[in-house]
């Protein structure tokens, strides 16, 4: 999947979604879409087999590391990590590296951009991208998590395959955490849920995207897929 870090200009975030997205986009014409976001296309696109293959090359460099725990402990990690947000700190990749238990490495072209891929007890995987920036600073871009139910960084992987994690219990976790929904964007089979809080040191959007199974015993089933945590200075002195 791709996921090349560019250079932390004023529109970096708008462009890493959209490129963590384009291989996505790329799969409709085979059966599989990608949530759509009003985002602008990035100037001068690489072709996309030549940066999937630098993904792909990229994420092999910084090999798997196994965490010891399953899917059901990746999960409440998540919610740990969001319903504990307090500050630009904690989207730190130091505490994003703590939280679940990684080692994050530069990534070679973008050293500020660092990324770790866990293997889960059963062998899927999920990459973890954080961005570093000064003490108490907002960060240059989202933190990004992409989960996949297979022992590759390949979207592939969700078709006709068995459910990451449900994220009905995540969503029902945030909102009794003092998460508000602020919006929802569907491009199916990719659905993604939009909600934020105000912490007294930061405002956290954080987007949960699922992937809602086409047939099978899962069908109507919300596969946790991706998850994007931005952070802002609190709309109101706390």
């Amino acid at each position: 999947m791709t996921h090349k870090p560019i250079a932390p200009t004023q529109a970096d975030s708008a462009r890493i979604r959209t490129r963590a997205l384009r291989p996505l986009l790329t799969l409709t014409l085979a059966g599989l879409t990608a949530c759509a976001q009003p985002i602008a296309e990035p100037a001068n696109p690489a072709p996309e087999s030549s940066r999937a293959i630098a993904t792909s090359v990229d994420a092999a460099a910084k090999g798997q590391q196994p965490v010891g725990y399953d899917v059901q402990e990746l999960e409440r990690r998540v919610v740990n990590l969001l319903v504990t947000l307090d500050g630009f700190d904690d989207v730190q990749p130091r505490s994003v590296a703590k939280a679940f238990g990684l080692k994050l490495r530069p990534r070679v072209k973008q050293p500020l951009s660092l990324e770790g891929v866990g293997r889960l007890s059963n062998g899927w995987v999920f990459d973890v991208w954080a961005w570093q920036s000064e003490p108490d600073a907002p960060p240059q871009a989202p933190l990004q998590v992409f989960f996949y139910p297979g022992g590759a960084i390949d979207p592939g992987l969700w078709v006709d395959s068995p459910c990451f994690v449900d994220i009905a219990g995540i969503l029902a976790q945030l909102r009794a955490a003092g998460y508000a929904k602020t919006g929802e964007f569907s491009n199916f089979p990719i659905h993604s849920f939009e909600l934020v809080r105000t912490a007294p040191k930061a405002e956290f959007t954080v987007r949960v995207g699922d992937y809602r199974m086409l047939r099978g015993p899962l069908e109507g089933t919300r596969c946790l897929s991706d998850l994007t945590v931005s952070a802002r200075p609190p709309s109101q002195p706390q």
